[in-house]
């Protein structure tokens, strides 16, 4: 470089101006190679003719024109460039579209395709379950039958068994009968069997009672004779009267209590012979009479005494 410098110091003017040609043709050649390119870009795009019109009506505009166009060709340069790769994405956009439709449209295919082989799939599946379960269910009716085979054949019942014959007791029948009678229902008469001999035992009031036992009893069949071991017991009437009036005045008490006007009053009840008395104190002669109504309809009651009911005035 610096022998270069020496000899333009050399030349004079001449050198200086040798050197400023070199750097212009230096400068200008590689823009004019681009401006070439431009040119060849846009006749590819079909956008040359428009652009060359363009620069050529600014040429002459200009004048001199050469600065000008290459300040046009640098601006259109970075729209087509723009330009082109706009349309490669929009293609390249379209083309992936179009890929993918097509391969939607080959898995819906495919995915039909496999649906009739699923389903016939399942129905072969259903069909060998069913299969297998009849084939098991009969395995089994198989074996119940083998079984029930194998067993013993059981006698057949009897026809007697069928039909089986009343269980039956004579000292059974003697007890009933004893009881079907009104005068000796209330006392407890025991009967024991001797063969066909009847052995009664146990008390009643009088001779009568046990005279009535006798007879009744020989007049049963299967009874060939009759041993009277009763006992007569004048007290025993009057100890099942007692007995019967206990009874009757309890049921008298619960049958006031469920009414709250009676039972507000508290009658005190006994009973004697089978007749009811009544005592207390009341202020409503009704309420006795509610009171002896309510004690008639017990069993047993023969009558209602309420002379013990004092009517009294309030306090």
């Amino acid at each position: 470089m610096v022998p270069l410098l020496v000899i333009i110091r050399k030349a004079g003017a001449a050198g200086w101006l040798a050197l400023l040609c070199f750097l212009l043709l230096y400068w200008e050649v590689p823009r004019l190679d681009a401006a070439d390119n431009n040119e060849e870009r846009s006749k590819d795009s079909g956008s040359l003719p428009e652009s060359k019109k363009k620069q050529e009506t600014e040429t002459k505009a200009d004048g001199g024109g050469k600065p000008s166009v290459e300040e046009k060709v640098r601006e259109e340069k970075p729209k087509t460039e723009d330009k082109g790769r706009t349309d490669e994405k929009a293609k390249a956009e379209d083309k992936g579209k179009i890929e993918d439709k097509g391969k939607t449209e080959e898995k819906a295919k495919i995915e039909e395709k496999a649906k009739p082989e699923e389903k016939a799939k399942a129905e072969d599946k259903g069909k060998g379950d069913d299969k297998a379960k009849s084939e098991d269910k009969s395995k089994v009716e198989e074996k119940a039958k083998s079984e029930d085979k194998a067993k013993p054949e059981e006698p057949q019942a009897k026809t007697e068994d069928a039909g089986k014959k009343p269980v039956t007791s004579l000292n059974l029948t003697i007890k009933l009968t004893l009881m079907a009678d009104p005068l000796l229902f209330p006392f407890d008469i025991e009967v024991e069997m001797d063969n066909r001999k009847a052995v009664l035992s146990g008390n009643v009031p009088t001779e009568e009672e046990k005279s009535r036992a006798a007879d009744i009893v020989k007049k049963i069949d299967g009874v060939d004779a009759v041993v009277n071991k009763l006992t007569p017991s004048p007290a025993l009437r009057a100890s099942l009267v007692k007995k019967q009036d206990e009874t009757i005045a309890h049921l008298v008490r619960d049958r006031l209590a469920r009414s709250e006007t009676l039972k507000a009053v508290g009658f005190d009840v006994k009973a004697e012979n089978g007749v009811v008395l009544l005592s207390g104190k009341t202020r409503f002669q009704v309420i006795a009479l509610e009171a002896a109504e309510a004690a008639r309809h017990i069993p047993g009651v023969r009558a209602v005494n309420t002379s013990g009911v004092q009517i009294i005035t309030k306090e």
